[in-house]
């Protein structure tokens, strides 16, 4: 009987300890341990068409019927849909458009070429930045906000942008600008409408990204030799000072640059030495320090996405037996076959949720 009243008394005391909760008090919400990898890029099917198509954790979903060619430049994921930034083929010229959830939205009703570079969402707004041809031939980059189209720089020689990033209300744009008379690439950041020259424009530029980190603002570039034009060096700008990654003495390219907390990434493939510009390592730069993504020569990168302690990176591998091409995937360096065969496949962008 007394062990009874005890047990009675234990239940009541739990029964008075759950009533006496805060009215409205919220459960302890479970950890959500499950990220989403999307990579985003093209196969030649058959008939030697280009298709656009995306992997979620390996899962293949085509985005084009293949009928016309189709080729993607960045993937972004929301709660609610994949954005995916493209370009098809519509029999006379390449259309710039934007894939949301496979629906498509034209960036830009004209007449001649455009080509889509990168795509940002922040909040309900979605940027896509893409180059525009005129009836001269001339390109222009451009803006693309929520259906409104912005001309980035000043219209005067072939521009084009690599990099996106908006952070508040700030966007900032790096892109590469045609000198007409020296015929020579030079790098610039448009924040806001306003421009600054990164390079001086006696060297080849060509910036792969951007990214914001508080008051600091970093972009990624492969810079020509001045002296050997086989010669290429990569290098990260930080708030007007360089900083050289790799030493300029053979081939090097960097590929794309993202930012995750207050680390910089930024992968490439530099040559292993100068006696051979062919033979490249695929290679990360965090926060200026190198290392091997994998040894395999035949393999490029090409996009990189950062979440936690996860790094994820896209890009192809040449495959010898049987020659081909395989669409890879590189998570924390383990690498993953999307889709290998003997037409082209590659991955141009990837990103995590």
């Amino acid at each position: 009987m007394k062990k009874q009243s005890i047990i009675t008394l234990i239940l009541l005391a739990l029964l008075f300890t759950v009533s006496c909760k805060k009215k409205g008090e919220p459960e302890p919400s479970p950890i959500n341990t499950v990220k989403d990898y999307y990579a985003v890029g093209h196969e030649i099917n058959s008939a030697g068409k280009y298709v656009l198509k995306y992997w979620k954790n390996g899962m293949a979903t085509s985005i084009t019927n293949g009928t016309q060619d189709a080729r993607p430049s960045s993937i972004v994921a929301t709660n609610s849909e994949v954005l995916i930034a493209g370009f098809e083929f519509d029999a006379t010229k390449f259309v710039a458009k934007l894939w949301r959830n496979g629906t498509p939205t034209v960036l830009s009703n004209t007449a001649f070429e455009t080509i889509t570079d990168k795509i940002f969402v922040s909040g309900a707004d979605v940027y896509v930045t893409f180059r525009e041809r005129s009836a001269s031939g001339l390109l222009t980059a451009k803006l693309w906000k929520n259906g409104v189209v912005t001309t980035i720089g000043d219209g005067v020689g072939d521009t084009y942008t690599k990099g996106l990033f908006v952070k508040d209300n700030d966007v900032y744009i790096v892109y590469n600008q045609q000198n007409t008379s020296t015929t020579i690439y030079s790098t610039k950041l448009w924040k806001n409408g306003t421009v600054t020259n990164l390079t001086d424009g006696t060297s080849n530029t060509a910036s792969i990204g951007i990214g914001v980190v508080g008051n600091d603002v970093y972009v990624g570039l492969t810079e020509q030799s001045k002296t050997n034009t086989a010669h290429f060096k990569i290098r990260q700008w930080k708030n007007g000072n360089f900083t050289d990654l790799t030493n300029g003495t053979a081939y090097a390219d960097a590929r794309d640059l993202t930012i995750s907390g207050n680390d910089v990434y930024i992968i490439g493939n530099e040559a292993e030495s100068a006696l051979n510009n062919s033979l490249t390592i695929a290679k990360i730069w965090k926060n200026g320090i190198a290392s091997v993504i994998t040894n395999n020569h035949y393999n490029y990168l090409m996009g990189i996405a950062v979440s936690g302690a996860d790094v994820y990176v896209g890009g192809r591998e040449s495959l010898s037996s049987p020659v081909g091409y395989a669409a890879k995937t590189w998570l924390n360096s383990k690498e993953a076959k999307l889709s290998e065969g003997t037409s082209e496949r590659s991955v141009s962008s990837v990103f995590i949720k």
